[in-house]
Parts: C-alpha cells; structure tokens; sequence
C-alpha cells in the first residue's frame, strides 16, 4: 500500500507467515534501501529466544541485495519507541564483513605490560628499557611487592595471586625484605 513512500527508506517489517525472502524481494523493488524484521511474537527477545536464521523460500537469494536485519519483538520495540519519540532515528547497516571485522587485514596486536609500582622519586626516568605507563593511585594504595608479584614464577609462568589493598603510604609496615 505504501510502496511509494518506501523509496530510499529502511523498511519497518513485522514478521508475520511470508517467507523474508518474498517480502524482501518486494521491498527491494519498491526502492527501499534495507529492512528491518521485527518479530511478530509478542515478548521474544535475544536473550531468551534461540538464534535462527532467516531462510529464503527455496529459490535462490542471490537477487537479494539490499541489507536485512532481524530484531526480536523486544530490541524491536526499543527501535518503535525510538522513532515514535524522536520521528527519526539514524541507523547504521553495515555489510556483514564490517561488523564481524573481515575487513581487517592486519593480526591483533599483542603485548605484555609489567608493571612496577614505586614511590615517587624511586624511579629514574627512562630506566625501563622502554616504553613506560605511569599509573597514579588516587586513594594512596600500595601493595607489597610479594603481594603484587604474587608466588614465585616457576617455569616462566606467574601462579595466581591475591592482592591486599589495606596498606597505604602512611602505614607503618616495616622494611621490605
């Protein structure tokens, strides 16, 4: 009924007995520019109901160009609730390489950080080899280095270990050994 007022919009659908794939193929030849599935199932949403995958209607969907996302009736609702308030709201539909990150090239970069806790002064600048993270603590906590470094590493690997916050600057703790 409204086809017209569908070119270069993102289609509101409600789920309902058409297959995604006819209904889509419908929207695309009005002119819209993506659609959004909202299910027809009154309280579903994604963290109770199972994932699923939109299937076509047994002929191919390589026609299929324009993006197509499924919302459950809740996260749905959060999107309705939006545009009756607002009357319009920006969406974002990226191509499925960009949201599950295929488009980069590149490997994760990685590294180990150590970090040395001292007391102001104690540290020279530059003494250690390398890039350096200065971490201030605002409330005056300090650990003990055995608390920080936790049991001894054995075989290149450090066990786990607990941290004790009751210390401060101020405590009278005695020499480190």
């Amino acid at each position: 009924d409204n086809a017209a007022e569908l070119k270069g919009r993102i289609a509101l659908v409600l789920r309902g007995d058409c297959m995604f794939a006819a209904k889509a193929r419908w929207l695309q030849q009005t002119g819209a520019i993506g659609v959004i599935f909202i299910d027809h199932r009154e309280g579903s949403n994604s963290d109770e109901t199972p994932l699923f995958q939109m299937v076509g209607d047994g002929d191919s969907t390589e026609d299929i160009t324009l993006p197509l996302v499924f919302l459950f009736s809740r996260e749905g609702a959060v999107l309705t609730t939006a545009l009756e308030e607002h009357h319009n709201v920006d969406v974002l539909l990226l191509p499925k390489e960009k949201q599950l990150g295929h488009d980069k090239m590149e490997e994760p970069i990685s590294m180990n950080i150590k970090l040395l806790l001292t007391q102001e002064g104690e540290m020279e600048e530059n003494s250690a080899g390398g890039p350096t993270l200065q971490f201030v603590l605002e409330n005056e906590e300090v650990f003990s280095k055995e608390e920080l470094i936790g049991s001894e590493q054995q075989d290149g690997r450090t066990q786990p270990c607990s941290a004790d916050s009751s210390q401060s600057l101020n405590s009278n703790a005695g020499p480190e050994t």
